[in-house]
């Protein structure tokens, strides 16, 4: 293992806490459900510059959907919570002490509350956004002496904002699509276009009054049909409350936990540590003691080998250019759950084998550190080499690495000499191949096959969230610091940036923890599985490879024993395009065209609507040239960029950029290629090309 290798993951494990270590994944119970609450669908209007229209609110009375419209410029906490009172009184709906309001894509609806830095406690879940407030109500009519004389009891009620987006990352009208209640048209309405009032709300308020009211209540409905839906599917099949969670992989785990794993995955010990803990009553810190588990020594080593052979899924472009040829995009059905069910993982009783030959790895499964060579006639090699300066992952024909047992047999099988291999790995009994991860993936993928509707996409959005739960880490720590700061007055929202500033800066930024559900080492074998399984298609003369598809030249014979393997388990091959005119720019990078439509494109680094895209991809084949490009797009202001550098949450705004039109390096460049004229399929990086300079004084040239 070179140097720079070990140096390159070892730092990148260095980001991570010993939490990387001693957190053990164990089965739990599930909740109790949510008693006393109520939700409603939350939605607002505003105009293009972010001006408040309305609030829209919408809940369930005698199962049947009720929605009321509150036309307002202004919004805080208070009125927010008078608007929820009065719209349960005035269509029969129970006011609990805990309420639920969901939105979709909540920041929007939160950023037009006033002081929502203050008043909520707020937390990010990718893009979804939550906040949650507690507010004390006195209805003073009639009771002013008793307020007074401070003998009236005030009325205490815990608000929180959910957001759908964390559990169906789609639009709100695919989503309505998806419950058979979809989003109303504004098509034609005064002879405009949809757009148009979209772009101009306050104008449809003025001239369509009874349009934007129908309109505007919409999304409220949709949102509480959505979410009541999905919480009593969850209820009714797996013994879980929506209300406890904040997004599907969350589901997806606790599912796990609850219904598959039986035992912890790995062997721990207790040791007692003390810790402090604020005495809600008194006010007043304590100490108290816990017992907290660490992984076992012998485990320890294995672990690391994990996390040092965990990499992403395989994308290379392996040509560039415009071909003319007939091709087929296929996509393995369900990649990463079929891996899963088909890749034996360890458990807690499972013994560790050390090895330091090729021979020593037969009937094993594991992880190896390994130098090799591949033929230099060899397409298409199989071993993942990191970047050293970044991210990207490299398939070159000779160097050293961390991999997989899986990818040595791929490997091996593709004719690579292994030069020098060690290694930790496990012989797999039955507990580890029939494991719970494989029960759970079977499981869903079954579910997936025997349903429809939105039960369908939720059994599907199930089966793909779980695995990288397993390599989940604690996001952006010092974002929730300067929160919970802002929250309890500490500091000031012009002060925030500056402090966040700070605590990210490399001096003080500290290592991040590992999720709950962290299990490294089956979420390295999977991973490695799935590559494994896609280099036998990829060999057979890709064009190009995302992650679980693969474009070959139409006519090619997939038969193979990876097709063999995915079939053993309801998984397949799935031919999914075909198209006539093929365009690489580079990894995910591409137009497919058929009969001169298109149909399939994807542009990774192109901020730009797919439309415009297409369009200027067409114009520089029509000219045989690359033609300037300006990438705009319309961006959403998040959370984490008003505290960082004191924008405006909710705000759009449209950003421009020039993408480059260089090539990845991700395969060798044999020639200079016209992208819109010419084609070439190029091979394979004899070598890693990324090299950091190794330490020290630089050679003086002689």
């Amino acid at each position: 293992m070179t140097k720079a290798l070990d140096s390159y993951r070892t730092s990148t494990i260095a980001g991570l806490t010993d939490s990387k270590y001693d957190s053990i994944l164990k089965p739990s119970k599930p909740k109790k459900s949510v008693a006393n609450f109520t939700i409603l669908g939350f939605d607002t209007e505003f105009t293009n510059d972010g001006r408040l229209l309305s609030v829209q609110l919408a809940g369930l009375a005698a199962e049947k959907i009720v929605s009321n419209i509150f036309y307002t410029s202004e919004l805080d906490k208070e009125r927010l919570f008078g608007y929820v009172k009065q719209f349960c009184q005035e269509n029969s709906v129970e006011l609990a002490e805990n309420i639920v309001l969901v939105a979709h894509f909540a920041s929007a609806e939160i950023s037009h509350i006033r002081n929502f830095l203050r008043d909520f406690s707020l937390r990010t879940y990718n893009r979804a956004l939550e906040g949650s407030t507690e507010i004390e109500y006195f209805d003073a009519s009639g009771r002013e002496n008793e307020f007074v004389e401070g003998t009236a009891e005030v009325e205490r009620y815990k608000l929180r904002i959910v957001d759908l987006f964390g559990f169906y990352q789609m639009s709100l009208d695919t989503v309505g699509k998806m419950y058979g209640f979809e989003k109303i048209s504004l098509e034609g309405i005064g002879g405009r276009e949809e757009q148009y009032w979209k772009e101009n709300m306050d104008l449809l308020l003025a001239e369509h009054p009874q349009h934007f009211d129908t309109y505007a209540k919409r999304d409220a409905e949709v949102a509480i049909l959505a979410y009541t839906h999905m919480r009593r599917f969850y209820q009714d099949n797996h013994r879980l409350d929506v209300l406890h969670y904040k997004t599907t992989p969350g589901l997806a785990m606790a599912i796990f936990r609850t219904q598959y794993l039986q035992e912890p995955v790995a062997p721990f010990e207790l040791h007692p540590e003390s810790y402090h803990l604020k005495n809600k009553k008194t006010g007043k810190w304590e100490t108290k003691h816990r017992n907290k588990p660490y992984l076992n020594e012998e485990w320890r080593k294995p672990r690391r080998c994990a996390m040092l052979a965990y990499w992403g899924g395989r994308n290379e472009a392996n040509g560039r250019g415009l071909l003319k040829a007939p091709v087929e995009l296929y996509d393995v059905v369900s990649l990463y759950p079929s891996a899963a069910a088909l890749q034996p993982v360890p458990n807690a009783r499972t013994k560790w084998i050390e090895f330091s030959s090729l021979e020593a790895t037969a009937g094993l499964e594991g992880f190896a550190n390994v130098s090799f060579e591949f033929p230099p006639d060899c397409m298409y090699p199989c071993l993942p080499v990191p970047g050293e300066m970044s991210d990207k992952l490299y398939f070159p024909l000779e160097g050293t690495t961390w991999c997989t047992l899986s990818e040595i047999r791929e490997a091996v099988r593709l004719r690579a000499r292994i030069i020098k291999i060690t290694g930790i790995g496990f012989k797999p009994g039955p507990d580890e191949i029939d494991h719970p991860v494989r029960q759970y993936a079977l499981d869903f993928m079954e579910k997936k096959r025997n349903s429809q509707g939105p039960e369908r996409e939720t059994n599907k959005l199930l089966l793909n969230s779980l695995i990288g739960k397993f390599v989940e880490t604690q996001k952006d720590t010092e974002l929730g610091q300067v929160l919970a700061m802002l929250k309890h007055g500490t500091i000031t929202q012009e002060q925030a940036s500056q402090v966040y500033k700070e605590k990210t800066s490399p001096t003080r930024k500290r290592p991040k923890d590992v999720g709950g559900g962290w299990w490294i080492e089956t979420a390295s074998l999977i991973l490695g599985k799935a590559r494994a399984l896609m280099s036998q298609f990829i060999s057979k003369g890709a064009i190009m490879a995302v992650t679980d598809s693969v474009l070959l030249p139409k006519g090619t014979d997939i038969n193979c024993p990876a097709l063999d393997e995915l079939r053993s388990i309801g998984s397949d091959l799935k031919l999914e395009h075909e198209a006539d005119t093929t365009w690489i720019l580079r990894t995910r990078v591409y137009v497919l065209s058929k009969n001169g439509k298109v149909v399939k494109a994807a542009r990774h680094g192109f901020s730009m609507p797919e439309e415009e895209f297409l369009a200027w991809v067409e114009e520089c084949e029509k000219k045989g040239e690359a033609i300037p490009l300006t990438a705009k797009k319309t961006h959403l202001v998040g959370l984490k960029e008003t505290i960082e550098k004191g924008k405006t949450l909710g705000q759009t705004e449209i950003r421009e950029s020039h993408p480059t039109l260089d090539w990845d390096q991700k395969r060798l460049a044999a020639r200079e290629v016209n992208p819109f004229s010419e084609w070439a399929l190029f091979p394979p990086q004899p070598e890693m090309p990324e090299r950091m300079r190794e330490r020290g004084r630089p050679r003086k040239n002689n």
